[in-house]
């Protein structure tokens, strides 16, 4: 059964700091955002002085799995008239490792951003009690 994505956009009242490490990432995301019994997955797109226009949930799955097309993250991006964005998804078990499809999921959207003139500036994976990360940038895979 194939499922519709339901995107949920978050408005921000005006552009906070700029956003460039994994710890400021995390700290944007409020504890709302995650049912940290499924995986989600967000976009934060960016504006050209790298700060949050909005926080959109693109995706929502289950306890250990989650699904989206690099073109859902695209196509958001692009209709908000940027050109950067930060994906960043949970792990409700706690590990923050990537899994394998994280890994190949990472390499599309890199590769598929970089075709269409996007930034991808990181993918951050959070654990339920905001505690720990795994930033790709920091890992050298972006």
């Amino acid at each position: 059964m194939k499922s519709k994505i339901k995107y949920v956009e978050i408005e921000l009242a005006e552009p906070a700091g700029a956003v460039l490490t994994p710890e400021q990432v995390r700290a944007a995301m409020s504890p709302d955002d995650f049912d940290f019994a499924t995986e989600s997955i967000y976009c934060l797109v960016m504006d050209s002085k790298d700060r949050i226009l909005k926080k959109l949930e693109v995706a929502k799955g289950s306890v250990n799995t989650v699904s989206t097309t690099p073109g859902d993250l695209f196509r958001r991006v692009l209709l908000m008239g940027s050109e950067k964005f930060i994906i960043v998804h949970n792990h409700p078990s706690g590990e923050v490792e990537p899994s394998e499809e994280d890994l190949r999921f990472t390499r599309k959207v890199w590769k598929g951003a970089d075709l269409l003139g996007l930034k991808m500036l990181d993918h951050v994976i959070v654990n339920p009690d905001a505690s720990r990360h795994y930033s790709f940038r920091e890992a050298g895979i972006l």
